[in-house]
């Protein structure tokens, strides 16, 4: 049994290890299994990959920017007679935009997949949440090229990512649970160290904390920065899905620049306190502003993260946003529009002429104003 997993090309600048996918192939490669990762993002040639491989089960990971490749690659594999799981974000929110595929399976699969290339099934396979996830093989990233990818900010490379916690406690209306949950299930520090070890021993220079809520337990952040300070361990790492504002302090924030924190991006997602009361955050727009000044005044290269064109958001809010903005004194700010995920209690509307045209003038007045040209190389000593 030949396994072939797929991460489908999306149009991003930003190209780091399909975590998902690795998850399931360090399972699939703990229990025997022949498997292999192709990344579209960084490399060509599935069909190749097909008559080369000769895989007997293809999986293809989908997320909601990649639904249509998503369903090239599954028909293709189809049309050869090899068996196609989708699985990932979309699948997992929509299945039934999936049925074109043999199986659909929902959550975090990697037992879940690994029972299906046992035996494997038509229609869509719930997978249950996994509890501990200490008990996971590490990611098999050694299965791709890690000198192919690159966040959106990097200090050093080879980059990789890690994922230290899944699931998210959390009601903000704008967001979606239906992957991995609401029940926050943390690794330890001790694994969580363990599995940096070995991406250093790779040759990994620089790590992204890839879940949203690194510092939700500051305890367990605290232990695992000291472990890497004890340990003398010499790398760059950051955190490019943001912190929880209202649970970050100054000290919290040394003791992560001690251990070689660079970079955090920060996601108030709104200037706006109204706004930010109708998405359920739970920090105030001062303490936003305490957290950025607390990271210039340590050295930490951040980005903020706004999203302007919520549903109930009126013009003269966004124009709150940006004046918020322009009192911040961040290195970057990044700006999107409201896009609704499957799963959220926010609907979709569409962006009129008038708020592109008022986005676009107002962020050009936030660079010009603060003379934002991004400049990493201070970050770089």
């Amino acid at each position: 049994m030949k396994v072939l997993l797929v991460a489908p090309e999306t149009k991003t600048r930003v190209k780091m290890p399909p975590l998902g996918l690795l998850y399931i192939a360090g399972y699939l490669r703990s229990k025997g299994v022949n498997v292999k990762v192709l990344d579209l993002n960084v490399n060509k040639g599935f069909e190749n990959e097909l008559r080369v491989y000769k895989p007997s089960v293809v999986g293809i990971s989908c997320n909601n920017s990649n639904v249509k490749q998503a369903l090239r690659l599954g028909g293709i594999a189809k049309e050869q007679g090899i068996l196609t799981v989708a699985g990932g974000p979309e699948p997992s929110l929509t299945p039934g935009l999936f049925t074109s595929f043999d199986g659909i399976i929902t959550g975090e699969a990697e037992k879940t997949f690994y029972d299906y290339v046992k035996k494997p099934r038509k229609g869509i396979i719930k997978s249950s949440l996994i509890n501990d996830l200490d008990s996971l093989p590490f990611p098999a990233i050694d299965l791709v090229n890690l000198k192919a990818y690159k966040s959106l900010f990097n200090k050093n490379k080879p980059v990789s990512s890690i994922m230290t916690s899944r699931g998210c406690p959390f009601k903000c209306a704008h967001c979606s649970h239906g992957v991995n949950g609401t029940n926050w299930r943390p690794r330890s520090p001790e694994n969580i160290l363990n599995e940096i070890e070995w991406q250093l021993s790779l040759g990994v220079k620089e790590i992204c904390f890839a879940d949203d809520n690194l510092i939700h337990d500051n305890e367990r952040i605290n232990g695992l920065c000291d472990l890497i300070i004890s340990k003398g361990l010499k790398f760059d790492w950051q955190c490019p899905n943001g912190i929880l504002i209202d649970k970050v302090s100054k000290e919290l924030l040394a003791k992560m620049k001690a251990a070689g924190c660079w970079s955090i991006t920060l996601s108030p997602d709104s200037g706006n306190q109204s706004v930010l009361k109708r998405l359920r955050k739970n920090f105030s727009l001062s303490k936003v502003k305490k957290v950025v000044d607390w990271c210039g005044e340590l050295g930490i290269f951040t980005p903020v993260y706004f999203i302007i064109g919520f549903p109930f958001e009126t013009i003269g809010g966004i124009k709150r946003t940006f004046k918020f903005i322009n009192q911040l004194k961040p290195d970057v700010v990044l700006l999107d529009k409201f896009k609704p995920l499957p799963g959220n209690k926010l609907s979709d509307r569409s962006i009129s002429s008038r708020l592109k045209n008022l986005s676009l003038s107002m962020y050009s007045r936030v660079y010009l104003r603060n003379n934002k040209v991004i400049n990493l190389s201070s970050f770089r000593k």
